[in-house]
Parts: C-alpha cells; structure tokens; sequence
C-alpha cells in the first residue's frame, strides 16, 4: 500500500469485544478486525469504547457481511483483506 501503515496494538480486551459482537463466529469476527485495522489505519492501539462508536447499534446482518465479504474482502479492495 502507498500510505504508511501503523501497526495496532490489538489487546485481549478487543479481541473479547470483537468475539461477543460478532457472536463468536470467526468468519465475522476476522471482517470486524479487518474494518478496524482500516478504519483506525494510523492509530497504535484500538480501544474497546472505540468498537462500541464503531458499531453502536451493533454489526452488520448476515446478508451485509456476505456482500462485503465477496464484493470488497475477497476482490482485495479493502485495506487488510490479505487478513482474510
């Protein structure tokens, strides 16, 4: 990618934030991370409250997550889709 890329800082306490949103299901839980890495491109670390803003009225359905998983994850459109 052109722009530099900060590494996150991806603590315990989101990856259980990431785990209960997405209702534990990994397929989900990796396209939340993925969002997030994008999302929060040049922030070192990604707080839980932050997710909450994110997503404050929860994820995405089923059929959203499946049109952005084979439209934008899979094509490699999206920023840290090679973490798919």
């Amino acid at each position: 990618y052109k722009d530099k890329l900060v590494r996150q800082e991806i603590t315990p306490l989101l990856f259980i934030t990431i785990a209960i949103l997405s209702e534990g299901n990994p397929g989900r839980a990796i396209m939340m991370l993925i969002d997030l890495c994008g999302t929060f491109r040049n922030r070192s670390i990604i707080t839980s409250n932050e997710i909450i803003e994110k997503y404050p009225d929860g994820i995405y359905d089923h059929d959203t997550f499946m049109n952005i998983c084979d439209n934008y994850i899979k094509t490699g459109k999206v920023l840290f889709s090679e973490m798919y």
